[in-house]
């Protein structure tokens, strides 16, 4: 195809992308890519929707921390990782995540299991939610200290 023809139907295939939810430049130029539509078009896609304001990697970074922190919490090196491989830049990616609260995000991940958990024994409770917390990529000092709040709570409720 021709880049000024491809232009039109890329940035509506681009637009279509972005009506779900923001994605980063590298998210765009992939999708595009895989697409078919040509590099030439890609760019001029890319540089319009910056100029728009539609295609920011800091702001579609700010958008995936708060995203994770209100639905899936995650440790300070899982969500950077999730960034990098999203297409931010690392340097971006250690700005947006630097003052998180990993214990915070940590006992907000656990309570979200704690449901599951409340009729299990201290032993079980911790082996399960301790597993849960690694696989999010906690540590196990603030995994340890988010099990231990939670099972203090849940014995004084």
């Amino acid at each position: 195809m021709d880049t000024v023809s491809d232009f039109p139907h890329c940035l509506e295939a681009s637009l279509r992308l972005l009506k779900y939810r923001p994605r980063s430049q590298a998210e765009i130029r992939q999708r595009l890519t895989l697409r078919g539509f040509s590099e030439e078009a890609i760019a001029q896609v890319v540089v319009h929707l910056q100029g728009q304001g539609w295609l920011d990697d800091e702001a579609f970074a700010r958008f995936w921390r708060q995203s994770r922190e209100d639905h899936n919490p995650r440790s300070r090196r899982l969500l950077e990782r999730e960034l990098k491989q999203k297409g931010i830049a690392s340097e971006l990616a250690q700005r947006t995540t630097q003052d998180m609260d990993e214990e915070v995000a940590a006992f907000q991940a656990a309570r979200k299991k704690l449901r599951l958990l409340s009729s299990r024994d201290y032993s079980t409770f911790q082996l399960k939610l301790g597993q849960f917390l690694r696989r999010r990529g906690f540590s196990w000092e603030v995994s340890r200290r988010a099990i231990n709040r939670l099972w203090q709570e849940r014995e004084t409720s």
